[in-house]
C-alpha cells in the first residue's frame, strides 16, 4: 500500500481494518496510542466520531498528544452520549508516568474543570498554611494559569454559547439566537484576568512589585466568581436553550 497511498491514507486504512476487527469481537476494549498521526482534518474528525460511538458499548482508550483532536474527541462523545473520563500523564519531580485527573488546561468544560481546580486548591492549602512559601507560590502560580484558562473557556462555553470552539471547523450560526454580551460581562472578565495575570508567569514584571502570591482564598474566591457569572449567563437565555442537556 505504501508505494500507493500517502502516509496519512495508510495510517486510515489501518484504523478501518482495525475498527472492523473490534467489531468482531463483542464489547472487547480498545487501547489506541495516537491514532490520527499523519492523519488530516476531515480523517481526524471522521476518526473521532467513529472511535466515540465504539465508546457507547464498549471501553475506548486512546493516549494522544494531539489536543485538537482531544477536542474532537469530546465533542463527539457529546453528540452521542458517550461517557468521557480524561487523565494527563506527565513527567515531573515525582517521576514519569505522573497521571493527572482531568485535562488540567484545554478540553474539559468548566462543569467538570472547575471541580478540579477547586480540587486542586484544596489539596495544596496545608502549603500556605504550614509557611511553605516557595512551594506554594509554585502551586498557586500553576492553578492561578488554569483559572485564566477557565475564564477563557467560558467566553466560549458560557458567553458565545459555543458559537465558535478553538480545534473545531464548523461555525454552529444557530447558537447565535440567545448570544447577548453585556458590559457587565467584559466588566467581569477584565477584572478577573486583570487580576490572574498579576498571578502568573505570563509577563515580565518589574522586580520592584514584588506581588505575593495569592492565598488559597483569593483562588477560590476567583473561582466562585466566575461560577456565579457562567450561570447568570446561562440564566439570560430563553428556557428552551437551558433546559437543552450540556
Amino acid at each position: 500500500m505504501s508505494d500507493i497511498l500517502s502516509e496519512g491514507e495508510c495510517r486510515a486504512v489501518a484504523l478501518a481494518r482495525f475498527l472492523t476487527d473490534v467489531d468482531t469481537a463483542g464489547g472487547a476494549a480498545m487501547v489506541l496510542d495516537d491514532p490520527v498521526s499523519s492523519l488530516d482534518h476531515g480523517y481526524r474528525s471522521r476518526a473521532a466520531a467513529r472511535l466515540a460511538k465504539a465508546a457507547v458499548d464498549r471501553q475506548v482508550i486512546v493516549f494522544t498528544h494531539d489536543l485538537a483532536f482531544v477536542e474532537a474527541l469530546y465533542s463527539s462523545a457529546k453528540a452521542c452520549g458517550a461517557a468521557v473520563s480524561a487523565m494527563e500523564v506527565e513527567s515531573n519531580a515525582l517521576g514519569a508516568g505522573v497521571c493527572l485527573t482531568g485535562i488540567q488546561n484545554l478540553g474539559a468544560g468548566l462543569k467538570t474543570r472547575l471541580p478540579l481546580i477547586t480540587a486542586s486548591i484544596e489539596a495544596d492549602r496545608h502549603l500556605f498554611v504550614s509557611g511553605d512559601v516557595p512551594a506554594w507560590a509554585a502551586k498557586a502560580t500553576r492553578i492561578a494559569s488554569q483559572l485564566r484558562a477557565a475564564w477563557e473557556r467560558g467566553v466560549e462555553e458560557a458567553l458565545l454559547n459555543e458559537t465558535v470552539t478553538r480545534f473545531e471547523r464548523p461555525v454552529q450560526t444557530t447558537r447565535l439566537r440567545v448570544v447577548t454580551v453585556e458590559d457587565s460581562d467584559w466588566e467581569t472578565i477584565n477584572r478577573a484576568m486583570t487580576q490572574l495575570s498579576r498571578w502568573i508567569d505570563a509577563h515580565d514584571e518589574p522586580a520592584a512589585v514584588g506581588d505575593p502570591p495569592p492565598t488559597p482564598d483569593d483562588l477560590i474566591a476567583n473561582v466562585n466568581e466566575l461560577t456565579v457569572w457562567k450561570k447568570a449567563v446561562e440564566k439570560r437565555r430563553p428556557l428552551t436553550e437551558q433546559r437543552r442537556p450540556r
